[in-house]
This record gives structure tokens, sequence and C-alpha cells, in this order.
């Protein structure tokens, strides 16, 4: 096919012994749209017209708020991954409040007859 430099664009026909090469002006991904847009305007296919691309601002942030932020997020994905999980801190104050408050709230235990 001949081709000696990437990255590069081929149309293709069947039926046809040798591919058409796009040429873009520049080597950038707006030369890449311009010379795709401009082959397929050559073949009558009729595109939208292209909106402008809003990039998104960064807060004006500082490394500690980044890195604290960071750090927050991280702890949030190990959490996330790790499941039901039970501690057993909670274990001990479950039992502790089981013991202190709600077995005293009985007169009888019924399951010890």
């Amino acid at each position: 096919m001949g081709i000696h430099r990437f990255p590069n664009i081929v149309h293709v026909t069947h039926g046809r012994a040798e591919p058409e090469f796009l040429r873009p002006v520049d080597e950038t991904r707006g030369g890449f749209r311009n010379a795709i847009r401009a082959f397929l305007s050559s073949k009558g296919v009729v595109l939208p017209k292209e909106e402008p691309r809003v990039v998104p601002t960064v807060p004006d942030l500082d490394l500690t708020e980044l890195m604290r932020l960071n750090h927050a997020k991280t702890q949030l994905r190990a959490i996330k991954s790790a499941g039901d999980v039970v501690f057993l801190a909670d274990l001990e104050t479950a039992l502790r409040y089981m013991l202190t408050h709600e077995i005293p709230m009985r007169k009888v235990c019924h399951f010890l007859n």
C-alpha cells in the first residue's frame, strides 16, 4: 500500500486498484479531523458544524488541599473495595450495649429455663 509514515489516513475503495491517501495540513488531531471532513465533503457528505469544546476549569486549590482530597478519595476506594466488613470495634460496642442496656431491661431470661 505504500505507507511509510504513521499516522496516516487511507481511503480504500472496492474495485479500485490504488488507495487514496488523505493528506492533512499538519499532523495534529485537528489537521487529521479537517482532512477527513474535507474528504467527506468532496464525496457529498454533509457534516454537522463542529461545536467548540468547552474545557472544564480546575478550581484554584493549593497543594495541601489537593493532597487531602486525593487521600480522601483513596480511602473511600479502599473502603468500597473491602465490601461488607465487620470491624472488631463495632462488635465490641454492640456487645457492650447489649449487656448494659438490652439484657437488664428484661426481668426474666426465657432462654435459661
